[in-house]
């Protein structure tokens, strides 16, 4: 018996953004459309911005560019500040919850 696993996610392109922080909240200003429906909640996240603006949020599309994140803490930082913002993806949808068997004397595939 041959048992195969890999992980089918990765992330999302990277796009510039510019980052800036008010009453607790970050906004995220992409500088090409984030292709996040607005009004959607998505996971993603922050890099290369050096601050506490990095990290994996939960982020509101509010325009076409822009998406907003709870920020509890000032970041102290003058803004805006330059930054990444990428999505992880999950290409199984988290539908995939079994093993993919390959049975050597019989020549067969079993989903378990």
């Amino acid at each position: 018996m041959l048992v195969l696993c890999t992980a089918i996610n990765g992330s999302g392109p990277l796009i510039e953004a510019s980052l800036t922080w008010n009453d607790n909240v970050a906004t995220v200003a992409t500088a090409t459309n984030h292709n996040v429906p607005i009004g959607a909640s998505v996971n993603a996240r922050i890099s290369q911005s050096d601050s506490s603006f990095d990290g994996l949020q939960t982020m509101l599309a509010t325009s076409p560019a822009t998406l907003t994140y709870a920020l509890m803490t000032n970041p102290n930082e003058a803004v805006p500040i330059g930054g990444v913002f990428d999505q992880p993806l999950d290409l199984t949808g988290n539908f995939v919850e079994g093993l993919l068997l390959f049975h050597a004397e019989t020549q067969q595939f079993e989903y378990v």
